[in-house]
């Protein structure tokens, strides 16, 4: 994972200051490389370039921004859209223990936990997968509407549907979180749910004050925007259910 050297007319930016930069690095040999300086910031354009894929990670689980740039806009990562397909499939999973959970705690028979589990697991998790891509969809939708607004809005570069879904799937790696809960416990504790919850979101909102190279406010106005209508289109889904399963 790394900067293509074919693609000649690819736009690179600055991690430090966001402006756009020809190349990262000069190539004077097979193990000699030179990397380039920002003509805004006069720093290393892309630090990165050099650094192991671990400490990249590290620092996106620290919430730096110049590692969300680095992601977004320096490096060709072309298969993020399989790290979104995990977490949806664990988001999902997650809501499944969730329910079954809460189910099992509004029985007072002494039913195995894990025989009920077994018996609403199937139906239940294609419908909780249904709903959470549902969510996502009309989540990256509305953002990216939102997005072309203001670029539109302040004479910027639009930015593309593919680029605000890299942003969103690279900024949810916080629901790996859940992990824990859902690999040694049989519940998702709601506290662990909120701190899980409140994280995601903290590096929603920095990876898109990333891509966009907006103020603050305007990406809490942007993502909170997205997090109404993603509730709306699941309270939309829920009835839809109610209303098919009534006929």
């Amino acid at each position: 994972m790394g900067p293509s050297l074919t693609e000649n007319d690819r736009k690179y930016v600055c991690v430090n200051c966001g402006k756009e930069v020809k190349s990262l690095f000069k190539k004077y040999s097979a193990s000699v490389l030179k990397l380039t300086d920002c003509e805004n910031c006069h720093s290393v354009a892309d630090k990165y370039v050099e650094y192991d894929v671990v400490i990249i990670i590290i620092d996106l689980v620290l919430l730096q921004k110049v590692a969300y740039r680095h992601i977004l806009f320096n490096v060709d990562f072309k298969n993020f859209w399989k790290l979104s397909v995990i977490i949806l499939l664990m988001e999902a999973y997650s809501e499944l223990m969730r329910s079954s959970s809460e189910q099992h705690a509004k029985n007072s028979d002494d039913k195995p936990f894990l025989n009920e589990f077994e018996e609403m697991a199937d139906f239940l998790f294609y419908k909780l997968s249904l709903s959470v891509a549902l969510k996502t969809t009309c989540f990256i939708v509305v953002l990216y509407f939102l997005t072309q607004v203001y670029c539109k809005m302040l004479k910027k570069n639009p930015i593309d549907f593919i680029t605000v879904w890299k942003s969103l799937t690279i900024s949810s790696f916080g629901l790996f979180l859940l992990l824990p809960s859902l690999i040694w416990d049989t519940s998702i504790q709601e506290v662990h749910l909120c701190v899980v919850s409140l994280y995601t979101t903290l590096s929603q909102l920095l990876a898109y004050t990333a891509m966009c190279d907006c103020p603050k406010l305007w990406s809490i106005v942007a993502i909170f925007c997205a997090y109404y209508c993603k509730t709306f289109c699941l309270d939309f889904f829920d009835m839809l259910l109610l209303m098919l399963k009534n006929i």
